[in-house]
């Protein structure tokens, strides 16, 4: 075998390795993407799902307001009552 067979050769062997590495990676990139596709794919109904409770959050914030208004106004009632039957 001569010196430039050799080294015709040894580079081949060096590109199959290289590209086999190159392949390699491109695998675990392809992998990593699908993955990633996977995962983003929920994204929107998880949205959604904010959304709704973000509805759902303003409607009991709303609630809360209105029962601690009729609270104080059934508390004044209340301590008028009270008021009334203390002085009857």
């Amino acid at each position: 075998m001569s010196a430039g067979e050799y080294d015709n050769e040894a580079l081949q062997r060096v590109a199959d390795l290289v590209a086999e590495q190159i392949v390699s990676q491109f695998k675990t990139a392809m992998e990593a993407i699908e993955q990633i596709k996977r995962q983003t794919s929920n994204i929107p109904a998880i949205q959604n799902d904010i959304d709704e409770l973000k509805n759902d959050m303003k409607a009991v914030k709303q609630a809360i307001k209105d029962t601690n208004t009729d609270l104080r106004e059934l508390d004044g009632r209340v301590e008028q009552l009270e008021t009334s039957a203390y002085h009857a």
